[in-house]
């Protein structure tokens, strides 16, 4: 275990860590503006048949977790946790996971941000994570625990997992390769979604997949929000997205994405269901939708939904077939 609780900023760069059950890596809650902690360049190895644990926690406004190997195998609530934290005296947070090479045969990995301020605060913080390769049984989780508005970004990141949640205000999530394999899970499931962009992303599935799987599922509930999702390859899925609408403004643009799968019955063209008062527009036109070829099989292929004083516009028309 390294832990400090001094107030000045931590490094800790290229080490070797092996241990049998868990390496942990604390940074205990410090008012000093500023305070940075670095893990860098390190390789860290667990073996056991145990819960094995890497859990890096800091609580700080800059935290850099970058170029790291981390290995964590045991049972099956193994898991490697990356966490940052920061309270309302230290205004805004910085995060980025970047580089690094993490696998767990089994369990999950998270990557988690907490930021908490006062009524009135506004500092502007960030949570990046890029360049990473996650592999693992279960799943990636990638967590924002916050009262303001901090939308975490995925870029250029290869997974290998079971599926990825992720919870936040928003997300954007660009140039991604992700690979699924188990069936019947929510693929990728972003929550208590505001503003979510996907751009540029592979989506592969591995396996069967189930009536209920969605490549993509979002839901929204709030007063507004907006889907903006292009240029993505979605492989040998069921369906391509999921979408559950509470907000009383929605605008999804969908465009220019290829799903490259069989489309035969509904709803594998997708499942948009809106209820309460929403007032949602659906542009989901120019994409490739596996062999359809016109919007009338399209849009029998479709399962949409409303309930109460709900409206939904749905605009087809062109699609590609190339």
């Amino acid at each position: 275990m390294i832990r400090t609780a001094t107030s000045g900023d931590l490094r800790v760069s290229q080490n070797g860590f092996a241990a049998t059950l868990e390496v942990l890596v604390l940074a205990e809650r410090q008012e000093s503006p500023g305070r940075s902690v670095t893990f860098e360049g390190n390789e860290v190895s667990i073996a056991g048949d145990a819960a094995s644990l890497f859990r890096l926690e800091a609580n700080v406004a800059e935290c850099a977790v970058t170029d790291n190997v981390l290995s964590v195998v045991g049972s099956a609530d193994a898991e490697t946790f990356i966490g940052c934290f920061t309270a309302p005296e230290l205004q805004g947070l910085d995060m980025l996971v970047a580089g690094n090479d993490v696998s767990v045969p089994r369990g999950n990995i998270t990557v988690q941000v907490h930021r908490l301020q006062r009524l009135g605060q506004s500092a502007e913080s960030t949570a990046t994570i890029e360049d990473n390769r996650f592999v693992t049984a279960g799943r990636l989780y990638v967590e924002v625990w916050e009262n303001g508005s901090l939308d975490p970004v995925l870029r250029g990141n290869t997974v290998d997992a079971a599926g990825v949640r992720v919870r936040g205000i928003g997300a954007t999530l660009v140039a991604n390769v992700v690979t699924h394999r188990a069936e019947g899970l929510l693929y990728l499931s972003i929550g208590d979604g505001l503003h979510v962009e996907l751009t540029d992303n592979e989506f592969t599935k591995v396996g069967a997949s189930s009536p209920t799987a969605a490549a993509v599922r979002l839901v929204y509930d709030d007063k507004e929000g907006t889907l903006a999702m292009s240029g993505n390859v979605l492989r040998d899925q069921y369906m391509p997205l999921d979408l559950s609408l509470r907000v009383t403004d929605f605008t999804a643009t969908v465009n220019d994405n290829v799903f490259d799968f069989p489309i035969t019955a509904p709803p594998q063209a997708g499942r948009f269901f809106a209820c309460c008062e929403s007032r949602a527009h659906l542009d989901l036109r120019g994409n490739r939708w596996g062999d359809v070829e016109d919007a009338d099989t399209l849009l029998t292929l479709l399962e949409l939904g409303t309930s109460g004083e709900a409206v939904m516009e749905v605009l087809l028309e062109p699609l590609k077939t190339e």
